[in-house]
């Protein structure tokens, strides 16, 4: 199996298990760090102090985003952005 290949698989599995946690989650939704948290990925800061897993969450639940399967929460001006699964779209 080429690393590609394997990348594909591992950004399928990572893709079913936020969606896993997000079936779960109380309805004002979840922070990106703290679905990393629930699925193991250990928190970590970069260079610039910024938290690696909420990046690594972030963009899966972007691209689950347009795929219509996840959706933001409204927030407050400030307050952290949580997710949900979309309305209507739960399995």
């Amino acid at each position: 199996m080429t690393p590609q290949q394997m990348s594909k698989f591992g950004i399928f599995y990572l893709q079913e298990a936020v969606l896993a946690i997000l079936e779960e989650a109380p309805e004002e939704g979840l922070k990106p760090s703290t679905i990393g948290e629930r699925l193991g990925i250990p928190l970590y800061k970069d260079d610039e102090g910024y938290n690696g897993c909420r990046r690594l969450i972030q963009g899966i639940l972007i691209k689950l985003e347009k795929e219509n399967l996840v959706q933001q929460v409204e927030r407050e001006h400030g307050e952290n952005r949580r997710w949900k699964i979309q309305q209507g779209e739960q399995q």
